[in-house]
């Protein structure tokens, strides 16, 4: 995605690449958007100023004059809706930002900046998240930078939006989220963990128990990251809809670019992506849909896709019906243009009813459209692609996985293929093509197929000049008198518009390809088709005339021309002719020309001097000219490049002529990563760089030197022999003794495969004529593949000879060989004088209280424990100082807590736990918990007999559970069968008075799954007698919840649940977890 200037000074990047060159030339391109937002933060709520040099966490922070300071007072408050957080201007926070609360609909919390200067910076060097909100809403972000940087790859994110939706049937559904204007770049995922998961902006619970909409990311810069630029996962289709990425530029990205899954009406539109895929060979994709309903992909702009798996520029993935993929510019990608997927091997990942229209394709690799398993009815129309000479892309290109594509249709496209890549529709069935216009290389079986097909030249202005920047494709307008204007199949609901924004008859015959229009004069160049050689001379027409170099006899010629009526000719070994030409710095050129040879003459046409490695690609090995190109970037200092043509030997003769070299487009360069404090050495110096070594046995390929060389790469490892069993050795050697207290070990595979580090070894060291232990580690959990290592620290000894002892190597699902695979082993010097390092405290920044079982009921007497889970986990200091409080804030004598979370309630009545971190960030996390009054009579429940109207099919669940005591287990519950009416009857061999009972209902991993409307009934000897009703019932047991009922006293032998409404959010099945009632010998008082 570029931003920038495009061929002519005059010209500029519409849309987003407009903002990239302003933002890279210093220019306020967003400044008014932020002035209007300024005055939308002060319309209400409390706005509070965060100043990270002048700022004061003991002042009310509600000026500039009396701002706070810090990131712990932000994330210790608990903000209202309709409050702002502005950040000043130039500052710069390391840490986690969470700040509390949510807000509601109109009313949202803001964050933004206040001040002039660089956007304030929120750095959250290494931590999980830089940026964190849980179950919170209506919350909207402006105007930071946010990085999360690390020496090592790890799972990380700018920003993480996570939450508990309480389950499936009924879940909580958190709403409105904004991010926009925020520049987020240097986080340091890791591409060999969850590579979906970490990243710039990741909205998603690792519970996957999340569901969110109305969701809008856009005007964001988002690069040199990994993983994925955005994952927006709103959780589930039926309750998430409108979520929205746009206007984004996303680029120097390791894995995706951006991806929306479960979720309706998502809408993914005018990003301008490239680069991406760049740092991983697995499967990625710019911008795509998963598990998505009636999704559309429109106007966005994707280029220079690496390659590696998928690596196409727009993606229908599995689980989606409806997607479509419209008026994009897709180019130079490795995989493609488009792709329709599906996982075929299970019909539940269906891919239904994609279209994909009005798309420009110029130059891609791969296919253009590509299928894979088994979508079906995907419709593809009034889409132009062009594929250059030379190339061998392919138009269709179909794969198996689980079954093959079914009913694609082809209509309307211009596909001019001057390529040699043909169409792979392999057993895929229903293929039809009816009124595309073909032009360039096509088989015959193909064009056999379009009964209704135009095969000629479309008479596009001039296809093939597109560069970065969608206004730069005139180009693919069509002349006038094309054979392609009128002459199109009228197809429904076709979006109205052509690429170009002009509209598209409702009636009537449209034009064929991306352009619905009248045409343009023949001879007229409309801005953005037109060319500029950058090249002096680029025919030798005058001569050597601009090529300031030629030597080794090189040649202007007369004869054997292309076109004109010079070319050059280079014959002797060493020889060369070089232009040197000004360009500028982070931009992409295309440098081309064509060459003929005799003899088998070899010449290179290349680049260098560029402010990066030199580029250059061979040809004229044949007597028919025949055309090549290089494509380069320059450094971020470049001012110019030589241009050079080279024959390195004596062989042939090679004529060069038509040479070309234009400008693609300038783009961002990659973030240069933020400096990281050194870390100080382990010890005083590795040991192991002067070790003799030797092993118990070695691979030839990884001999045990390279566990000892200083390199942690991939190829740099000792593997033991094959065959070999544990125990293995590796054994170092010293010419004298050295005091040592350290040692650190990387191992793991290579590449590919996580979980095969050694799993139990000894750390030992020679003394006394025997090997004695200084370490040792059992089930080792570190593995090196994802940049973890065992750093073992000991007390000094002091040894000449020390040996890493293996009893237990590689164990896991893939492979039992028990092998030692060893990345590097240092061995660390004590130093009695050790560099104490600067560490940035890491505070926390989040406590989630969890009682046990969610309980929030709970009788006067009894215990429970609530556990408070601190983020991050890392945090300098996880203790927490518990209390109770009343309403008021005061402490409650209705319960006490002690130091390990156990509270005791005392008396009836609402109270708040609070759990507060002693590291001084003030962070703070509550409960809330109702006691309530026991019971004065004694459950009789277990006391009866119990029936039911059913039980649930897979006998798991009988209606006894429902009266042994356990009122929280999930398998212990009575779950009915799906028919109602539903009843649970309780049968006594003897008459009880009975007064109450406590029902829990529901499902301990989905709320709102509790019982509806029911009644308890008496047997009165001849009928039953209602004695409670409950309509509407809202005590869930998900959040261990009761329904208490109470009734003047009944004598009875027979007591039933009477149940007229079960489960109100899903099947209507009752679940039941617990039913106890109260009662004695009648008039006996319960005694």
């Amino acid at each position: 995605m570029n931003r920038s200037r495009m061929s002519n000074a005059n010209r500029l990047i519409r849309i987003v690449l407009a903002f990239v060159l302003l933002a890279g030339a210093g220019l306020p391109f967003w400044q008014p958007e932020q002035a209007e937002a300024a005055e939308v933060l002060e319309e209400a709520g409390v706005v509070y100023y965060v100043d990270a040099l002048a700022g004061d966490d003991a002042s009310s922070g509600t000026s500039e004059a009396t701002a706070w300071r810090s990131l712990n007072k932000v994330n210790a408050t608990t903000f209202a809706p309709g409050d702002t957080i502005r950040f000043k201007a130039g500052g710069v926070w390391k840490g986690t930002l969470h700040p509390k609360g949510s807000g509601i609909e109109g009313s949202p919390i803001r964050i933004d900046r206040y001040g002039d200067g660089p956007k304030p910076l929120i750095a959250g060097d290494g931590a999980s998240t830089a940026v964190y909100f849980y179950s919170q809403e209506y919350w909207e972000v402006r105007n930071l930078e946010i990085t999360n940087y690390a020496a090592t790859g790890g799972e990380r994110r700018g920003i993480h939006v996570a939450g508990n939706s309480g389950g499936w049937n009924n879940p909580k559904v958190y709403r409105h989220f904004v991010f926009e204007y925020l520049d987020i770049h240097s986080v340091k995922g890791s591409l060999a963990m969850d590579y979906a998961h970490n990243g710039g902006i990741i909205i998603w619970d690792p519970s996957w128990n999340y569901v969110v909409t109305d969701v809008t990311i856009q005007h964001n810069k988002i690069y040199s990251l990994d993983s994925v630029g955005i994952y927006l996962n709103g959780g589930s289709r039926p309750y998430s809809f409108n979520n929205k990425v746009s206007d984004n530029v996303i680029y120097d990205i390791g894995g995706d670019g951006a991806f929306v899954l479960n979720t309706t009406n998502g809408l993914i539109e005018r990003n301008v992506v490239y680069d991406t895929h760049k740092r991983s060979t697995s499967y990625h994709v710019p911008l795509w849909f998963f598990e998505s309903k009636d999704s559309i992909i429109q106007y966005n702009e994707v280029f220079n896709t690496h390659p590696g798996g998928d690596a196409m520029a727009y993606d229908s993935d599995y689980k989606s019906e409806g997607t479509i993929i419209q008026y994009n510019y897709s180019h130079n990608n490795a995989g493609g243009m488009s792709l329709a997927v599906n996982d075929g091997t299970q019909a539940a990942n269906y891919n239904r009813d994609t279209i994909i229209r009005y798309n420009i394709s110029q130059s891609d690799l791969g296919a253009v459209f590509n299928f894979s398993g088994t979508p079906e009815n995907t419709h593809i129309y009034n889409n132009t692609v062009y594929i250059p000479p030379n190339s061998t892309t392919k138009v269709v290109d179909t794969l198996n996985w689980g079954g093959w594509a079914k009913n694609q249709t082809y209509t309307n496209n211009i596909i001019i293929n001057h390529g040699s890549g043909g169409y792979n529709l392999g057993s895929s069935t229903g293929n039809v093509f009816d009124n595309n216009l073909f032009y360039g290389n096509h088989p015959q079986n193909v064009l056999s197929m379009d009964a209704n097909k135009i095969v000629a030249d479309p008479m596009l202005v001039a296809p093939g000049t597109g560069r970065i920047g969608r206004d730069t494709l005139a180009g693919y307008q069509l002349l006038e008198g094309s054979p392609a204007i009128g002459t199109g199949k009228q197809i429904a609901n076709n979006g109205g518009l052509d690429f170009f924004g002009n509209p598209v008859p409702a009636a009537g015959q449209p034009n064929i390809g991306a352009y619905e229009g009248p045409g343009v004069p023949a001879g007229t160049v409309p801005p953005g088709a037109e060319i500029v050689n950058l090249l002096v001379n680029p025919g030798f027409e005058d001569g050597f005339a601009g090529w300031g170099n030629t030597y080794g006899g090189a040649a202007v010629v007369e004869t054997d021309v292309r076109t004109g009526e010079r070319a050059a000719r280079l014959t002797n070994a060493v020889s060369g002719i070089e232009q040197t030409i000004a360009l500028k710095p982070n931009t992409i050129y295309k440098l081309s020309g064509y060459a003929a040879s005799t003899n088998s003459g070899r010449v290179l046409l290349g680049v260098k001097n560029h402010g990066q490695a030199a580029k250059d690609v061979a040809f004229g090995t044949g007597s028919t000219y025949a055309g090549r190109e290089v494509v380069f970037t320059t450094g971020p200092a470049a001012s110019g490049a030589v241009i050079y043509l080279y024959k390195q030997d004596a062989a042939g003769a090679v004529t060069i002529d038509d040479l070309l070299l234009y400008e693609y487009g300038q783009i961002e360069p990659p973030a240069t990563p933020p400096e990281l404090e050194p870390e100080p050495l382990p010890g005083k110096q590795n040991l192991s760089l002067l070790a003799d070594v030797a092993a118990s046995s070695a691979n030839p390929l990884y001999p045990a030197t390279l566990a000892v060389d200083g390199s942690k790469d991939t190829n740099s490892r000792w593997i033991t022999a094959t065959g070999t069993q544990a125990p293995h050795w590796l054994e170092l050697t010293w010419p004298q003794s050295y005091d040592i207290d350290r040692v650190r070990l990387w191992s793991g595979a290579g590449a590919g495969t996580t979980n095969w580090q050694i799993r139990d070894f000894q750390i030992q060291y020679w003394e006394d004529g025997v090997w004695k232990e200084a370490a040792a580690v059992t089930n080792n959990p570190m593995d090196a593949r994802i940049n973890q290592f065992n750093d073992l620290t000991f007390p000094v000894i002091h040894t000449d000879k020390l040996r890493l002892y293996v009893t237990n190597g590689t164990v896991s699902p893939q492979t039992n060989d028990n092998h030692a695979r060893v990345f590097e082993l240092e061995v660390w010097e004590h130093d009695p004088d050790p560099q104490e390092p600067e560490i940035t405290p890491v505070y926390v920044h989040a406590i989630q209280l969890m009682p046990e079982h969610r309980i929030s009921q709970l009788d006067a007497g009894q215990s429970l424990t609530i556990t408070a889970q601190v983020l991050p986990l890392n945090a300098d200091n996880t203790a927490v100082d518990w209390r109770v409080e009343a309403a008021d804030g005061q402490p409650s004598a209705l319960a006490s807590i002690d130091a390990n979370g156990v509270l005791t309630a005392l008396d009836p009545g609402h109270v708040t736990i609070i759990a507060e971190a002693q590291d001084g960030s003030g962070v703070t996390g509550r409960a809330e918990m109702e006691i309530t009054t026991p019971p004065a009579l004694p459950n009789i429940a277990p006391l009866a007999t119990v029936t039911a109207s059913s039980s649930h099919e897979s006998g798991s669940f009988p209606p006894t559970y429902a009266i042994n005591g356990n009122r929280h287990t999930a398998a212990d519950r009575w779950v009915s069968g799906a028919d109602g009416p539903h009843w649970l009857e309780l049968a006594w061999d003897e008459a009880y008075e009975v007064t109450g009972a406590r029902l829990w209902s529901g499902q301990s991993d989905a709320k709102g799954m509790q019982l509806a409307d029911f009644e308890l009934q008496a047997w009165d000897g001849t009928a039953w007698s209602t004695v409670a009703t409950v309509s509407g019932n809202e005590a869930d047991n998900y959040y261990g919840q009761f329904t208490e009922l109470a009734w003047q006293p009944v004598t009875t032998e027979r007591l039933r649940l009477h149940v007229t409404k079960g489960n109100a959010s899903a099947d209507g099945r009752v679940r039941l977890f617990e039913l106890e009632v109260y009662g004695g010998e009648p008039g006996g008082n319960g005694s």
